[in-house]
Protein backbone atom coordinates (compact mmCIF):
# COMPACT_ATOMS: atom_id res chain seq x y z
CA UNK A 1 0.00 0.00 0.00
CA UNK A 2 1.34 3.41 -0.97
CA UNK A 3 0.03 6.76 0.15
CA UNK A 4 0.32 9.30 -2.62
CA UNK A 5 0.85 13.00 -2.32
CA UNK A 6 -1.68 13.48 0.44
CA UNK A 7 0.87 13.64 3.23
CA UNK A 8 0.87 17.42 3.06
CA UNK A 9 -2.47 17.25 4.85
CA UNK A 10 -0.71 16.50 8.15
CA UNK A 11 1.30 19.75 8.45
CA UNK A 12 -1.66 21.62 6.98
CA UNK A 13 -4.02 20.24 9.61
CA UNK A 14 -1.86 21.35 12.57
CA UNK A 15 -2.37 25.14 12.27
CA UNK A 16 -6.00 24.63 11.24
CA UNK A 17 -6.85 22.50 14.28
CA UNK A 18 -4.93 24.72 16.70
CA UNK A 19 -6.49 27.92 15.35
CA UNK A 20 -9.93 26.33 15.52
CA UNK A 21 -9.24 25.23 19.09
CA UNK A 22 -8.16 28.66 20.27
CA UNK A 23 -11.07 30.41 18.56
CA UNK A 24 -13.75 28.04 19.87
CA UNK A 25 -12.45 27.96 23.45
CA UNK A 26 -12.03 31.74 23.46
CA UNK A 27 -15.59 32.35 22.29
CA UNK A 28 -17.06 29.84 24.75
CA UNK A 29 -15.03 31.09 27.72
CA UNK A 30 -15.90 34.73 27.01
CA UNK A 31 -19.58 33.98 26.51
CA UNK A 32 -19.68 32.12 29.84
CA UNK A 33 -17.76 34.89 31.60
CA UNK A 34 -14.80 32.69 32.49
CA UNK A 35 -12.13 35.04 31.11
CA UNK A 36 -11.62 38.68 30.38
CA UNK A 37 -12.24 39.18 26.63
CA UNK A 38 -9.21 41.46 26.30
CA UNK A 39 -6.53 39.06 25.06
CA UNK A 40 -6.23 36.28 27.71
CA UNK A 41 -3.57 33.61 27.97
CA UNK A 42 -4.17 30.63 25.70
CA UNK A 43 -4.50 28.33 28.70
CA UNK A 44 -7.00 30.68 30.38
CA UNK A 45 -9.50 29.99 27.60
CA UNK A 46 -9.42 26.24 28.37
CA UNK A 47 -9.14 26.12 32.14
CA UNK A 48 -12.83 25.63 33.04
CA UNK A 49 -15.53 23.31 31.72
CA UNK A 50 -17.03 23.00 29.20
CA UNK A 51 -14.31 24.74 27.17
CA UNK A 52 -11.62 22.73 28.99
CA UNK A 53 -13.07 19.54 27.46
CA UNK A 54 -12.79 20.98 23.96
CA UNK A 55 -9.33 22.35 24.72
CA UNK A 56 -7.99 19.02 25.96
CA UNK A 57 -9.48 16.90 23.18
CA UNK A 58 -8.28 19.15 20.38
CA UNK A 59 -4.78 19.50 21.81
CA UNK A 60 -4.51 15.73 22.07
CA UNK A 61 -5.39 15.44 18.38
CA UNK A 62 -2.90 18.18 17.54
CA UNK A 63 -0.20 16.42 19.57
CA UNK A 64 -0.68 13.21 17.56
CA UNK A 65 -0.51 15.14 14.28
CA UNK A 66 2.64 16.93 15.42
CA UNK A 67 4.30 13.60 16.24
CA UNK A 68 3.28 12.18 12.83
CA UNK A 69 4.69 15.20 10.99
CA UNK A 70 7.94 14.96 12.94
CA UNK A 71 8.33 11.29 12.11
CA UNK A 72 7.62 11.81 8.40
CA UNK A 73 10.09 14.69 8.37
CA UNK A 74 12.65 12.44 10.08
CA UNK A 75 12.24 9.73 7.44
CA UNK A 76 12.39 12.32 4.67
CA UNK A 77 15.70 13.71 5.90
CA UNK A 78 16.98 10.20 6.60
CA UNK A 79 16.29 9.27 2.99
CA UNK A 80 18.22 12.33 1.82
CA UNK A 81 21.18 11.78 4.14
CA UNK A 82 21.26 7.97 4.08
CA UNK A 83 24.74 8.04 2.60
CA UNK A 84 25.99 10.67 5.03
CA UNK A 85 27.18 10.58 8.63
CA UNK A 86 27.52 14.33 9.09
CA UNK A 87 25.76 16.98 11.10
CA UNK A 88 22.45 16.66 9.25
CA UNK A 89 21.99 13.03 10.28
CA UNK A 90 22.78 13.80 13.91
CA UNK A 91 20.52 16.83 14.04
CA UNK A 92 17.76 14.79 12.44
CA UNK A 93 17.87 12.18 15.20
CA UNK A 94 18.10 14.74 18.01
CA UNK A 95 15.24 16.81 16.61
CA UNK A 96 13.02 13.72 16.39
CA UNK A 97 13.45 12.86 20.06
CA UNK A 98 13.04 16.44 21.22
CA UNK A 99 10.04 16.84 18.96
CA UNK A 100 8.32 13.80 20.43
CA UNK A 101 8.83 15.20 23.92
CA UNK A 102 7.40 18.53 22.75
CA UNK A 103 4.34 16.75 21.34
CA UNK A 104 3.91 14.98 24.67
CA UNK A 105 4.13 18.34 26.42
CA UNK A 106 1.36 19.68 24.20
CA UNK A 107 -0.86 16.81 25.31
CA UNK A 108 0.00 17.52 28.95
CA UNK A 109 -1.04 21.16 28.51
CA UNK A 110 -4.43 20.07 27.25
CA UNK A 111 -5.06 17.38 29.85
CA UNK A 112 -3.85 19.25 32.96
CA UNK A 113 -5.56 22.62 33.14
CA UNK A 114 -3.89 25.43 35.03
CA UNK A 115 -6.87 25.73 37.36
CA UNK A 116 -6.50 22.10 38.50
CA UNK A 117 -2.79 21.24 38.22
CA UNK A 118 -0.80 24.42 37.67
CA UNK A 119 2.67 22.92 38.17
CA UNK A 120 2.06 20.03 35.75
CA UNK A 121 0.47 22.43 33.28
CA UNK A 122 3.51 24.71 33.38
CA UNK A 123 5.87 21.76 32.90
CA UNK A 124 3.88 20.70 29.86
CA UNK A 125 3.95 24.26 28.50
CA UNK A 126 7.70 24.41 29.01
CA UNK A 127 8.15 21.15 27.11
CA UNK A 128 5.77 22.10 24.32
CA UNK A 129 6.95 25.68 23.79
CA UNK A 130 10.59 25.23 24.79
CA UNK A 131 11.43 22.02 22.94
CA UNK A 132 9.09 23.02 20.13
CA UNK A 133 11.20 26.14 19.64
CA UNK A 134 14.39 24.09 19.74
CA UNK A 135 12.90 21.75 17.14
CA UNK A 136 12.21 24.69 14.84
CA UNK A 137 15.79 25.93 15.25
CA UNK A 138 17.28 22.51 14.48
CA UNK A 139 15.10 22.09 11.42
CA UNK A 140 16.14 25.54 10.22
CA UNK A 141 19.82 24.61 10.48
CA UNK A 142 19.12 21.40 8.59
CA UNK A 143 17.26 23.34 5.89
CA UNK A 144 20.32 25.49 5.22
CA UNK A 145 22.53 22.39 5.19
CA UNK A 146 20.27 20.55 2.71
CA UNK A 147 19.88 23.46 0.29
CA UNK A 148 19.33 23.17 -2.67
CA UNK A 149 18.56 19.43 -2.77
CA UNK A 150 15.66 19.41 -0.32
CA UNK A 151 14.44 23.00 -0.20
CA UNK A 152 15.09 26.46 -1.57
CA UNK A 153 17.17 29.08 0.19
CA UNK A 154 14.10 31.31 0.41
CA UNK A 155 12.29 28.63 2.41
CA UNK A 156 15.31 28.32 4.69
CA UNK A 157 15.19 32.05 5.46
CA UNK A 158 11.44 31.89 6.04
CA UNK A 159 12.00 29.17 8.61
CA UNK A 160 14.79 31.22 10.12
CA UNK A 161 12.41 34.16 10.61
CA UNK A 162 9.79 31.99 12.30
CA UNK A 163 12.46 30.39 14.49
CA UNK A 164 13.81 33.77 15.62
CA UNK A 165 10.30 34.98 16.41
CA UNK A 166 9.68 31.83 18.43
CA UNK A 167 12.95 32.19 20.36
CA UNK A 168 12.35 35.86 21.23
CA UNK A 169 8.72 35.23 22.16
CA UNK A 170 9.69 32.28 24.36
CA UNK A 171 12.29 34.36 26.20
CA UNK A 172 9.92 37.28 26.75
CA UNK A 173 7.05 35.04 27.84
CA UNK A 174 8.93 33.12 30.52
CA UNK A 175 11.01 36.10 31.60
CA UNK A 176 8.09 38.49 32.12
CA UNK A 177 5.40 36.17 33.49
CA UNK A 178 7.00 35.92 36.98
CA UNK A 179 6.73 39.71 37.23
CA UNK A 180 3.05 39.48 36.41
CA UNK A 181 2.52 36.98 39.23
CA UNK A 182 4.48 39.13 41.68
CA UNK A 183 2.29 42.13 40.88
CA UNK A 184 -0.89 40.08 41.17
CA UNK A 185 -1.74 40.54 37.51
CA UNK A 186 -2.11 36.82 36.78
CA UNK A 187 -4.09 35.61 39.76
CA UNK A 188 -7.51 36.31 38.28
CA UNK A 189 -8.47 35.70 34.67
CA UNK A 190 -11.18 38.35 34.91
CA UNK A 191 -9.14 41.27 36.21
CA UNK A 192 -7.79 44.03 33.91
CA UNK A 193 -4.43 43.42 32.31
CA UNK A 194 -1.21 44.99 33.55
CA UNK A 195 1.86 45.76 31.48
CA UNK A 196 3.79 42.64 32.50
CA UNK A 197 0.91 40.33 31.75
CA UNK A 198 0.19 41.99 28.43
CA UNK A 199 3.77 41.42 27.34
CA UNK A 200 3.66 37.79 28.45
CA UNK A 201 0.28 37.12 26.81
CA UNK A 202 1.38 38.74 23.56
CA UNK A 203 4.56 36.67 23.58
CA UNK A 204 2.63 33.46 24.14
CA UNK A 205 0.25 34.06 21.23
CA UNK A 206 3.14 35.16 19.02
CA UNK A 207 5.10 32.04 19.94
CA UNK A 208 2.16 29.77 19.15
CA UNK A 209 1.61 31.52 15.81
CA UNK A 210 5.30 31.25 14.86
CA UNK A 211 5.42 27.51 15.58
CA UNK A 212 2.19 26.90 13.66
CA UNK A 213 3.52 28.83 10.67
CA UNK A 214 6.76 26.87 10.86
CA UNK A 215 4.92 23.57 10.53
CA UNK A 216 2.98 25.04 7.63
CA UNK A 217 6.27 25.40 5.72
CA UNK A 218 6.46 21.59 5.48
CA UNK A 219 3.40 21.47 3.22
CA UNK A 220 5.32 22.02 -0.03
CA UNK A 221 7.95 19.39 0.75
CA UNK A 222 5.41 16.84 1.92
CA UNK A 223 3.66 17.06 -1.45
CA UNK A 224 6.72 15.34 -2.96
CA UNK A 225 6.77 12.44 -0.51
CA UNK A 226 5.32 9.00 -1.15
CA UNK A 227 5.06 6.79 1.91
CA UNK A 228 4.78 2.99 1.61
CA UNK A 229 3.18 0.72 4.16
CA UNK A 230 5.72 -0.97 6.46
CA UNK A 231 6.89 -4.48 5.64
CA UNK A 232 5.69 -7.32 7.85
CA UNK A 233 7.51 -10.51 8.75
CA UNK A 234 6.17 -13.50 10.67
CA UNK A 235 8.33 -15.39 13.12
CA UNK A 236 7.03 -18.96 13.41
CA UNK A 237 8.98 -20.54 16.24
CA UNK A 238 6.20 -22.35 18.09
CA UNK A 239 3.48 -23.49 15.72
CA UNK A 240 1.26 -26.48 16.45
CA UNK A 241 -0.04 -27.86 13.17
CA UNK A 242 -3.43 -29.50 13.47
CA UNK A 243 -4.11 -30.40 9.89
CA UNK A 244 -2.18 -30.14 6.66
CA UNK A 245 -2.78 -31.51 3.19
CA UNK A 246 -0.40 -31.36 0.31
CA UNK A 247 -0.86 -28.18 -1.74
CA UNK A 248 -3.04 -26.62 0.97
CA UNK A 249 -2.29 -26.29 4.67
CA UNK A 250 -4.73 -25.47 7.41
CA UNK A 251 -2.88 -24.03 10.36
CA UNK A 252 -5.24 -23.50 13.27
CA UNK A 253 -3.95 -23.27 16.82
CA UNK A 254 -0.52 -22.33 18.09
CA UNK A 255 1.20 -23.87 21.06
CA UNK A 256 4.32 -22.55 22.73
CA UNK A 257 5.14 -26.07 23.95
CA UNK A 258 6.03 -27.30 20.48
CA UNK A 259 8.74 -25.89 18.32
CA UNK A 260 8.37 -25.95 14.58
CA UNK A 261 11.71 -27.69 14.15
CA UNK A 262 10.71 -30.37 16.67
CA UNK A 263 7.66 -31.12 14.59
CA UNK A 264 9.88 -31.78 11.61
CA UNK A 265 8.43 -28.90 9.66
CA UNK A 266 10.27 -26.76 7.21
CA UNK A 267 8.80 -23.41 6.37
CA UNK A 268 9.20 -20.98 3.59
CA UNK A 269 7.74 -17.63 4.66
CA UNK A 270 7.08 -14.68 2.47
CA UNK A 271 5.12 -11.47 2.83
CA UNK A 272 3.16 -9.83 0.08
CA UNK A 273 3.81 -6.12 0.69
CA UNK A 274 0.94 -5.04 -1.54
CA UNK A 275 -1.86 -6.62 0.47
CA UNK A 276 0.03 -7.59 3.64
CA UNK A 277 -0.97 -11.28 3.36
CA UNK A 278 1.32 -13.84 4.95
CA UNK A 279 1.90 -17.01 2.94
CA UNK A 280 3.18 -20.15 4.65
CA UNK A 281 4.32 -23.18 2.70
CA UNK A 282 5.54 -26.25 4.56
CA UNK A 283 5.60 -29.99 5.03
CA UNK A 284 5.65 -32.02 8.19
CA UNK A 285 6.19 -35.62 9.15
CA UNK A 286 4.30 -36.14 12.36
CA UNK A 287 2.56 -34.32 15.17
CA UNK A 288 2.37 -35.32 18.81
CA UNK A 289 0.51 -33.25 21.37
CA UNK A 290 2.52 -34.80 24.14
CA UNK A 291 -0.50 -36.37 25.80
Amino acid sequence: MVWGRSLYGFPLAIPIILCLTFIVTYVVSVQLGHVNPSFPFISDTGSRPPESCIFGQMLNIAAVLVAIVMYIRYRQVLQYSSQETGIVLKLNTVSLYLGFIAAFGLSVVGNFQESNALVVHLIGALLAFGLGTVYCCLQTIMSFKMHPHMNSRVLSYIRLIFSLIAVLAFIFMFAVIPLAFQKGESKDNLMPRGTARNISVTSEWLLAAAVMCFFFTFVGEFRKIRLSAPEMSLRMESLAIVDYQQNQGNITSLSRNHNAMELGAEYNKSVDNNNAEVKVVGTYQSYNQGQ
